[in-house]
């Protein structure tokens, strides 16, 4: 029974609230609960009186009501409250002010006019002028009078101004000036309000006050120390434009200072370090008697302050929030990786599918089908058919399976080829053998199609494999998080500030943990041009810094990098084939933001120009994936794809050799496609790296891939790559003493000095490249 009570109360709960919902979404209960806000803020404000006996407010809530009912509910509370509030006199004044400026609004309504910002704030103001001059006539037009007089037209012009934003609908995608002046005016609305409301008490304690205090809470414990220092500040101005005497300012300024410093360390500590700087602060003044309303004011409002959930407050208290930071750029980020990784993950399914069809169609690798279509065309009409291939099948078969080893072993059948009593009983041997012959020729032609057309869809179902591979890259790289170091950044602004620099700067790390500074001033020269200011800065954060060559110092903007820990020099020799005018061999090398040095040298199929063209486009290949921030591997497939497609007749081809050195960490990888050896070179010891690719071009794709060594260097070492015109595996002790012997530290001159022993050895029947790299500690 009691089970049933529950259930049904429940269920006339939830019908109530559903009900309770559908009421007040109605359009004319909202317009009504609005007109009713309207009337008791206009209540309100109309009481509330500054500098001895103003009261403009109730004026300012009438014009930013504007025409409507919300402006006939406003005009209603503010007749009410300045009969409630003010003497006769006063109130004639406001009230005739008021319907005066209502029957502005009115007269305009509709019109462009009357929309605009500073309309009805002009319009207030100069009513307020207008009869606001005769008291000051009357009063003599004294130094005091005329300053309170032109005080209060300012007043109520710029009071309708902000209630106007204060009680327009709140529009997101507005930027943050907008918030910001939004937020101010609903501060200055609820300050206005309170002037009026701290005249209710209890015994001692204005219900006003407590409302401020609870206000000054939320605003610290949620925004911090600014917004509890600026939110106290006004409440309190508020409080004691009321009061008469500077106290409340004060107070509530210094508490909400002091709380806001704690606002993260939880709502208890908050409360008792806002309890303890309120009662210092009260406490400060020394005056006999001590005015105790600020501290029951304080208890109370901490007290509502901690029973009311902290979900409601984060609610009441957004608009103080204070921001951690823009994610927008971060967002946008996410948001394009998770996109790109889908399009990764489609391309790789495209490149599983056709893989799969491609490798498990037919090959035509039965090459019982040659004596098949022989017998076909010959033995058919043969009157010894029946007996070959029907009584003696047995026979007849082993003979095929005999000759058919020979047979491709040459690419072509010979009537010696089968069995000797094979030959004697076949009446038409001759024909026979030219029939397989002819299909043979066929199964070959096809084969070799097959074979060329297989390699085709093999690079083609590879670029998808290679697309994927690049997008998951780009994803990657994208969803790094690049860490921003405020820190850093403020030790910066201080420093260019102390040279009366004014500038824009940033200072983060990138998802390698290298420290990035950019300077936008239009006084960069002067910090470029000081022989000190590289090293000054470098000081300033803490980290050697080093400017970045590939971003041009233009616009008054200056891009430093941390430097490396490693310095690399690289040395290049090359020499022409003897008789050509051009060398087929290409090397280059060049550094990223990354910190990672990329030398690669390629050597073209043959000599000349065709080779040199061809070892050039190669090097503009790899050198634009790589700088993209492409791994190597792919970079390296990819370059195979391309020469796999061109070469249509078979001879196009080219070794190459890749180096990447971290100049971070000292790793390096060696990549090569067919190319001669590498060496490195630690003191007196020369170690020898082969590989046993292919050259690209000749590597099909799923089957061999370029050879990669991984190896870590020492300062002072050397890297030597060379092309095959230099030295080869079988002859290369010359190589390995010369660069033994060698006790310099220029790499250029290891260079020519290994060069010119290579054509003191083999003269110029080759191109001829050396690359050397020496790795040292920067200084």
């Amino acid at each position: 029974m009691l089970e049933q009570v529950k259930t049904e109360v429940g269920r006339l709960r939830c019908d109530l609230v559903n009900r309770g919902e559908v009421v007040f979404q109605r359009p004319f209960v909202i317009k009504s609960i609005e007109c009713a806000v309207r009337f008791i803020l206009g209540a309100l404000l109309s009481g509330a009186k500054v500098f001895g006996g103003f009261a403009p407010f109730g004026v300012a809530i009438t014009a930013s009501s504007g025409s409507g009912v919300e402006g006939i509910s406003s005009l209603l509370g503010v007749l009410s409250g300045y009969l409630l509030f003010s003497s006769i006199d006063i109130a004639v004044k406001y009230i005739a002010i008021s319907m005066l400026v209502y029957a502005v609004a009115f007269t305009f309504r509709g019109t462009k006019l009357i929309t605009m910002d500073w309309a009805m704030p002009l319009a207030a103001a100069f009513v307020a002028a207008c009869i606001g001059i005769v008291y000051a006539a009357y009063d003599g037009w004294r130094f005091l009078t005329i300053t309170m007089y032109l005080t209060e037209t300012i007043l109520i012009g710029g009071s309708t101004y902000f209630y106007k934003i204060a009680l327009s609908p709140w529009r997101s995608g507005k930027n943050d000036d907008s918030e910001m002046c939004h937020t101010v005016s609903v501060l200055l609305l609820i300050g206005t309000c309170l002037i009026t409301a701290q005249k209710l008490q209890v015994d001692i304690i204005s219900i006003g006050r407590t409302a401020a205090v609870f206000i000054v809470l939320v605003a610290g414990y949620r925004g911090g120390v600014f917004a509890g220092a600026a939110t106290g500040i006004s409440m309190g101005i508020a409080m004691d434009i009321g009061a008469g005497e500077p106290f409340f300012s004060m107070v509530y300024a210094f508490s909400g200072l002091i709380s806001g410093v704690f606002y993260k360390q939880g709502k208890l500590f908050f409360v008792l370090a806002y309890i303890v700087a309120n009662a210092v602060s009260v406490l400060w003044r020394w005056q006999l008697p001590i005015n105790m309303s600020p501290l029951y004011e304080t208890f109370i409002a901490t007290v509502v302050f901690i029973l009311v959930p902290s979900k409601q407050l984060a609610s009441w208290g957004a608009a103080f929030a204070s921001g951690s930071g823009s994610n927008s750029a971060s967002g946008v980020r996410s948001y394009a990786a998770a996109r790109l990784e889908k399009a990764s993950l489609a391309f790789r399914e495209v490149y599983e599918s056709m893989r799969s069809t491609f490798e498990d169609g037919n090959t035509d690798a039965d090459v019982g089908i040659v004596f098949d279509v022989a017998a076909e065309r010959v033995c058919r009409k043969c009157k010894a058919s029946m007996k070959c291939w029907h009584r003696n099948y047995i026979d007849t078969a082993n003979a095929m399976n005999d000759a058919t080893p020979k047979m491709l072993e040459r690419s072509k059948l010979m009537t010696d080829d089968f069995p000797a009593h094979f030959s004697q009983q076949c009446l038409k041997l001759e024909q026979f053998t030219e029939a397989a012959n002819d299909e043979l020729r066929s199964l070959l032609h096809r084969r070799q199609f097959k074979a060329r057309l297989r390699e085709n869809q093999s690079v083609l179902y590879s670029q998808y494999e290679e697309l994927a591979t690049v997008l998951k890259s780009v994803a990657r790289e994208l969803r790094a998080e690049m860490s921003g170091s405020p820190l850093l950044e403020h030790k910066l602004q201080k420093y260019l500030k102390s040279m009366d620099i004014d500038a824009q700067t940033s200072v983060f790390r990138d998802s390698r943990g290298r420290l990035h500074v950019e300077i936008r001033s239009t006084r960069v020269p002067e910090i470029a041009n000081d022989p000190e200011g590289l090293n000054k800065l470098s000081a300033v954060v803490g980290a050697r810094l080093c400017e970045n060559t590939a971003e041009k110092r233009a616009n008054g903007r200056m891009v430093l990098m941390e430097a490396e820990p490693f310095a690399a020099s690289v040395g290049i020799a090359s020499a022409r084939k003897k008789g050509e005018s051009v060398s087929g061999d290409s090397g280059t090398y060049f550094k990223t933001d990354e910190g990672i040095l990329y030398v690669i040298l390629s050597d073209g199929c043959g000599a000349g120009e065709s080779a040199a063209r061809e070892s050039i486009n190669a090097l503009k290949i790899l050198e634009r994936f790589l700088r993209a921030g492409i791994e190597p591997e792919t970079a390296l497939k990819i370059l195979n794809s391309v020469i796999l497609v061109r070469n249509n007749d078979g001879t196009l081809c080219m070794t190459v050799d890749l180096l990447t050195l971290d100049l971070f960490s000292g790793e390096a990888r060696i990549y090569k496609y067919g190319a001669a050896p590498s060496y490195i070179k630690n003191g007196s010891e020369v170690s020898r790296f082969t590989g046993e690719a292919l050259a690209a071009g000749l590597c099909i794709e799923g089957v061999c891939g370029a050879d990669c060594m991984r190896l870590t260097l020492k300062e002072g070492s050397y890297i030597i790559i060379a092309s095959d015109g230099v030295a080869t595996a079988l002859d290369d002790e010359w190589l390995k003493k010369s660069a033994a012997e060698y006790n310099g530290e220029c790499a250029r001159e290891l260079a020519l000095t290994l060069l010119e022993k290579a054509i003191e050895k083999y003269g110029q029947e080759d191109d001829m490249t050396v690359l050397t790299v020496l790795l040292q500690k920067r200084a």
